[in-house]
């Protein structure tokens, strides 16, 4: 082991690191079993318990992020007594988190309606009670244990801060937050998650596995097997067109809906945010983060010791929205329209409404821009203290451009992450 040398991983903790929970971002977590069978069973059960979940296999993102924490003397194994790095399995097609009835017309920044009991349960409704779950074990494990440091990328950093603006925050023996790193995270969500709700698969940052996941699922409901979830069952009885089945399977794409001026319907230069008559007959709008971002401004970080915000700038990112009709004059690489059922897409027919992703030049990790990541904390006064806004840019990187699964794999970014949470005397050859 290359760090900490004169350390047993026993110390870890005692040497002032606090366990780390990381928590994945969309699809970073598939079945368990790897056989056929457990495929399509996870494919038909939505709200698993975590120990039939683990990381997604395909393309290694978290493994390598969990190896070099590892590396550096974090020990994952749940059969040690010792264990000092939790990961949290949840399912990301269910909702982040409950949202409060009021919360669209009187956001205030808490999530009221959580409890500290409900969430460290073994009932799993949204990724939040996976969390929950994780603090609760930790609790088990270290009793005396009262502070944790979390690591979230991307839909991972939202499930950290609705615990910390939720009403369970430090209470029925839950552990406080000292170091919070949100790495990629949608703050003021994403234009993808709309033509992604909109079965429009076709941006280039569009995740291929997952739709290819969805499509399974759908195929499994159109031969007559009952998609079984928490919140509801959906039933081949329904009829549910793809993208009505898309939106209800995948529940988490409402809660990363973008909140800002995103959508210009009439192509007037003018883009606005989504409400329920916008687009007209919509009726997709970010509730939660509506609500995690109301209130008084960025309250919450007074609760989390310090909070670091690890971001991408240089890479080519969509975040706008244009309403258009029919055909492009630009063709195909313009109108593509991709559905989960498809591997090509196909172009709109005459009189139907798609919707164009423009890039408006603020940047981003190519999914996630710049200022979703950090627009809500420009300007707060506890930046430099309490709040750490860390750019990764290409240049810094030595890559020629940072996409969103990059910021947690590149050795740079994961050098900026491993500080976040204090550790320290590592070298690249640890990562």
């Amino acid at each position: 082991m290359r760090l900490f040398e004169h350390l047993e991983r026993r110390d870890l903790l005692t040497a002032g690191l606090d366990p780390v929970i990381l928590i994945p971002g969309l699809g970073g977590t598939f079945a368990a079993g790897t056989t056929e069978a457990a495929a399509n069973t996870w494919l038909a059960n939505r709200g698993q318990p975590p120990a039939q979940l683990a990381l997604e296999p395909f393309t290694g993102v978290y493994q390598n992020v969990v190896q070099s924490l590892k590396n550096v003397g974090y020990n994952d194994s749940a059969a040690s007594p010792t264990q000092s790095l939790f990961v949290v399995n949840w399912d990301w097609r269910l909702p982040l988190a409950p949202t409060d009835a009021n919360s669209l017309s009187a956001p205030n920044g808490t999530l009221s309606s959580v409890t500290a009991a409900g969430i460290s349960d073994n009932v799993f409704q949204t990724g939040l009670d996976y969390f929950g779950r994780v603090l609760a074990d930790v609790k088990v494990k270290y009793p005396t244990a009262t502070k944790v440091d979390v690591i979230g990328h991307g839909a991972g950093g939202l499930i950290a801060r609705s615990y910390i603006q939720s009403a369970a925050y430090n209470q029925g023996g839950l552990p406080t937050i000292d170091d919070l790193v949100l790495i990629g995270t949608p703050n003021e969500g994403m234009s993808d998650a709309f033509n992604f709700a909109n079965n429009d698969w076709s941006s280039r940052s569009a995740p291929r596995m997952m739709t290819e996941m969805v499509d399974r699922a759908y195929s499994l409901l159109q031969s007559g097997t009952t998609i079984v979830g928490p919140n509801g069952n959906i039933t081949p009885s329904e009829g549910l067109n793809p993208q009505q089945f898309a939106q209800r399977y995948i529940a988490s794409l409402q809660n990363l809906l973008p909140t800002y001026d995103v959508i210009d319907t009439n192509d007037d230069g003018n883009f606005e945010p989504l409400s329920s008559s916008n687009p007209p007959g919509n009726n997709l709008v970010n509730a939660l983060l509506v609500d995690l971002n109301g209130g008084t401004s960025n309250a919450w970080l007074s609760s989390p010791a310090k909070t670091h915000v690890v971001y991408a700038t240089g890479s080519e990112t969509s975040d706008q929205l244009i309403a258009r009709t029919g055909p492009s004059d630009d063709g195909f690489s313009t109108d593509e329209i991709l559905s989960f059922q498809n591997f090509r897409g196909r172009r709109p027919a005459a009189g139907e409404t798609w919707y164009e992703e423009v890039v408006s030049g603020h940047g981003g990790d190519g999914l996630v821009s710049t200022f979703s990541s950090i627009d809500p904390f420009l300007g707060d006064p506890r930046t430099g203290g309490k709040l750490k806004l860390i750019p990764v840019t290409a240049a810094a990187a030595g890559v020629s451009e940072i996409s969103h699964n990059a910021l947690v794999i590149n050795p740079y970014a994961q050098t900026k992450i491993l500080q976040s949470v204090g550790a320290t005397n590592f070298t690249n050859a640890n990562l």
